[in-house]
């Protein structure tokens, strides 16, 4: 759940989320991330915060893009 009363901004706080959620399995290896659109649908967060958030998670190596695919869920090495 994102709080925007957080102190923790609300990009990191998607990241958060999404991290957690690969972590557990629920988004797979080679699936698709969320979409900037879906998580401003979901979160009620701006584009820039949402595209932030995803840029985060491939340079945490979380994630990967592909060129107008889109962005996935990275394989553990």
């Amino acid at each position: 759940m994102i709080d925007p009363d957080s102190p923790v901004p609300l990009y990191r706080q998607v990241v958060n989320l999404i991290q957690e959620q690969i972590k557990s399995g629920e988004l797979a290896p080679d699936r698709p991330v969320p979409s900037a659109a879906r998580l401003v649908q979901e979160h009620g967060i701006a584009r820039g915060t949402a595209l932030k958030a995803i840029r985060m998670l491939v340079d945490e190596g979380f994630a990967y893009v592909v060129a107008g695919k889109g962005t996935y869920v990275k394989r553990k090495d």
